[in-house]
């Protein structure tokens, strides 16, 4: 699998407190196995890469039955989709990453993450923004992942913030408005994301964050 996109944060955030809760329903330390495909030792930590940890993180989460599609998200959703990506924002020094698509049903997704979780030299043939609105899904995004914004967008966010609702209806109509407005090439990617808002009125709108994001196939 061709990653993209690798959470480092939130991979060393979960797991330690997964690797706890298996280790805690063992009675037989001696015959560690979790289940997910991999064995663990006395020191489990020992040697483990960020594709081990994700492994890990990705399988257990699954099995404990948190994991909805696009169209119906629990906490966490799983998918593949044709989607366009690159960095979001008006400034050009955005630390932020946004990828979009929408589903057979209709249902608009954006995945906003950290720049800096993009692999190696990747970088998406597109770019994303949500105009007037733009400003309100870069401050969703800069609390959930903690990335500091650029001067550009925080004196954006401080001087229109007066004017508009930072509220999920506010993030929902910049993610529609950004996946909508995006051009450049699709490529077909697949994901497992966090579910930050999720609703609308006429047509459902998801925003999440990626844990990854790989070349689908």
């Amino acid at each position: 699998m061709k990653y993209l996109y690798v959470s480092e944060t939130k991979i060393d955030m979960l797991y330690p407190q997964i690797l706890k809760t298996i280790l805690d329903n063992i009675d037989d330390e001696s015959n560690i196995n979790t289940g997910f495909g991999s064995t663990l030792t006395a020191i489990p930590d020992s040697g483990k890469t960020l594709y081990d940890k994700l492994d890990l993180v990705s399988s257990y989460i699954e099995k404990e039955g948190t994991v909805g599609t696009v169209d119906s998200p629990l906490q966490y959703f799983k998918g593949m989709l044709p989607m366009r990506w690159g960095s979001y924002g008006r400034d050009e020094k955005s630390q932020l990453v946004y990828f979009g698509g929408i589903t057979d049903t209709g249902t608009v997704l954006g995945l906003g993450g950290s720049m800096h979780h993009v692999l190696e030299k990747e970088r998406g043939g597109s770019h994303a923004q949500s105009h007037s609105l733009s400003f309100a899904l870069a401050n969703k995004l800069s609390v959930e992942l903690n990335i500091p914004l650029t001067p550009g967008d925080k004196y954006e966010i401080e001087g229109q913030s007066r004017a508009f609702a930072l509220n999920d209806e506010s993030y929902l109509e910049a993610v529609s408005l950004a996946t909508h407005q995006m051009e450049g090439p699709l490529q077909d990617l697949e994901f497992l994301a966090q579910r930050l808002v999720a609703g609308g009125e006429d047509r459902k709108v998801v925003l999440g964050t990626p844990i990854y994001v790989a070349v689908a196939g």
